[in-house]
This record gives C-alpha cells, sequence and structure tokens, in this order.
C-alpha cells in the first residue's frame, strides 16, 4: 500500500491523546511526551510533502487542519492545567483560531502568508522548549538543547546553500528564531522564560491572523447583524472552557480537550460543508449549542464536572451527524 498524506495526517490525530496522558507522570512521562511531540511535529511536516507530491484531497483539506489545532489544544491546555503559562496568556490563541475558522466558513477567500504557514511550527517548537525547561528545571539543558540546534541548523543552511547557492526564508526564520530563543534563555530567570515563550506564541499568532482578520471582519459585518452574531458567539466560546478548567483535576482534564477539539474538528467540516454544498448544520451550533454550553459552564452551583461532560457529548453526537450526513463531501476524491 502506497503510503500517503492522510495516512500520516490520521496517525497523528490518533496519537495526540496519548502525550497528554503521559505529561502527568513524572520526569521519565514527560521525556516521553516530549519526544511523541517531536514526532507528531515530523509527521505534521511529512504529510505536507506527500501531498505537495501526490496532490491533496478533500479529506486531507479537512484533517491536517483539524489536527494542527488539536496538537495546540493538547499542549495549551496542558500548559495552563500544569500552570506554567496563565489561561489568560492562551485565551486570545484559541480565539484567534476560531475567528479565522468563522471567517473562512463565512466563505471568505484568505490568501495563506508565510508566516500563517509556519505558525503551527512555531508553536509546537516553542511549546516543546517551555515542557523542556520545566521537565529538567535547567537553564543549562535548555541552552545546551537550543545550541545545539542553532549549530545543526547552521550546517544544514551551509550544506543547502552550496548546494542550491540560497538559504531559504524559512530556515533564515529558523535561525532567527532559534537564536532568539537562545538569548532569552541565557538573560532571562527561569520563571521569565516561559512567559516571554508563551507572549511570543501569542504575539506569532495574532500577526499571522493580522491580514486575515483585517480583510475577514469588514467582509463579515457587510453580510449583516446575523452573520456578526455568529462570528462573535464562535469567537468567545473557548473563553468558557478555558476558565472553567480552573475547577477541574488533572484527571478530568480530558473532557476539556475534547470540548474544544471537537469545537475545531466541527468548524473544519462546517467550512467545507459551505464551500462544497454540503448540509450545513452550522447555524444549529452556533445558535443553540454554543451558547448552552457557554450558560452551562459558567452556571452558579452546576458541578462542573458534569457540565463538561455534557458537553462532550453533546458535541460528540453533533459531529457524528454532521459527519455522516456530509460524509460524500468529505470522502470524494479521497
Amino acid at each position: 500500500m502506497t503510503l500517503r498524506a492522510n495516512h500520516l495526517t490520521v496517525l497523528r490525530v490518533i496519537l495526540l491523546p496519548l502525550p497528554y496522558f503521559l505529561i502527568y507522570q513524572g520526569t521519565y512521562g514527560r521525556v516521553a511526551a516530549l519526544l511523541i511531540f517531536t514526532a507528531l511535529g515530523i509527521t505534521d511536516y511529512l504529510d505536507g510533502f506527500l501531498a505537495r507530491r501526490q496532490g491533496t484531497t478533500r479529506l486531507g483539506k479537512l484533517l491536517d487542519p483539524i489536527a494542527d489545532k488539536i496538537f495546540l489544544v493538547v499542549i495549551m491546555v496542558c500548559l495552563v492545567d500544569l500552570e506554567i503559562l496563565p489561561y489568560w496568556l492562551v485565551i486570545p490563541i484559541f480565539m484567534r483560531e476560531s475567528l479565522v475558522a468563522e471567517i473562512r466558513r463565512a466563505g471568505i477567500t484568505l490568501e495563506v502568508t508565510e508566516l500563517a504557514k509556519i505558525k503551527t511550527t512555531i508553536q509546537m517548537a516553542a511549546s516543546g522548549l517551555i515542557f523542556l525547561l520545566d521537565t529538567f528545571h535547567s537553564k543549562i539543558v535548555l541552552v545546551a538543547f537550543l545550541s545545539g540546534a542553532i549549530l545543526a541548523t547552521v550546517f544544514l543552511a551551509v550544506a543547502l546553500f552550496i548546494r542550491d547557492g540560497t538559504i531559504s526564508s524559512r530556515m533564515k526564520w529558523a535561525l532567527g528564531l532559534l537564536g532568539l530563543a537562545l538569548f532569552f534563555a541565557a538573560l532571562l530567570p527561569e520563571k521569565a522564560i516561559f512567559l516571554s515563550y508563551g507572549v511570543f506564541i501569542v504575539i506569532i499568532t495574532l500577526v499571522s491572523g493580522g491580514q486575515y482578520i483585517l480583510k475577514g471582519i469588514p467582509e463579515i459585518i457587510s453580510k449583516g447583524p446575523s452573520q456578526c452574531v455568529r462570528a462573535l458567539i464562535t469567537t468567545i466560546f473557548p473563553i468558557f472552557p478555558l476558565i472553567a478548567m480552573g475547577n477541574l483535576d488533572h484527571q478530568d482534564i480530558w473532557a476539556v480537550l475534547v470540548v474544544l477539539s471537537l469545537e475545531y474538528a466541527t468548524q473544519g467540516l462546517d467550512a467545507m460543508e459551505r464551500g462544497d454544498a454540503g448540509i450545513d448544520l452550522s447555524r444549529i451550533k452556533a445558535y443553540v449549542l454554543l451558547p448552552f454550553l457557554s450558560l452551562l459552564l459558567i452556571w452558579p452551583g452546576i458541578d462542573i464536572h458534569t457540565a463538561f461532560k455534557i458537553g462532550a457529548f453533546l458535541y460528540a453526537t453533533y459531529l457524528s451527524g454532521d459527519f455522516i450526513l456530509n460524509k460524500k463531501v468529505v470522502f470524494d476524491n479521497y
């Protein structure tokens, strides 16, 4: 059987829960989780490489961004749950992803920028460095790792320059960002490094979405109040589970991961249905499911564990029905 990009993407989605369980299992578990995150990051590159060689499919267009967002959900929620990063710092990241997804769902064409293409890689790498520092609690380990990474990247850049006579923009990005990460690691105390890397992730995420948002918001407004309300509901929804998760124990964080992951999965499917004349159920989600879950998570006196479990069940039910109704749209030209 020929290895295809979709196979690697599906494998990435299946394996993503594994690092979540390992992160809470002590130092050895953390190291194993970091290795798996690294492997998943490599598969992200490889499935993109295969997609360019073999051609893209509708299923690939659906699954690849969903896999990237689930990766982001897993790593950011764990960073917040372990109190490595404050929840308010990651809220803009999730809001940006939701707003851009809603802009695409509304049928607004957005040209992918170079920064947006490498945004996920930067998020993965910076988050991995944060976990590396928190695992070993040693700046020496972080500085040594970054120094080795810079040295390896320089050798690779020289080899490519000798072969091609030029250095790609992505290689220049890699060298610049690794150098910046090393500068912060050498200069700042441990807690400040966590915050600086987290702030950098937020800045890259927001800047990479700047063109999309500047173009998309006026067009959404031009589509009328109904579209504006939908965009607002979708954009602010991640705030509620991120705030409510502070009342959960470590073993129950899976419910937050499920709710946010399924939200991003439904966003991808909604955009595909709109673009390919599928059966669009997104109105039900926007006007019923999201407001109901938002209120449920902040309702006074409600058991938050039950609220998240209800949310996970409702999302799974919605996504299953949505997928069944639109399977022809998804699997066409698999």
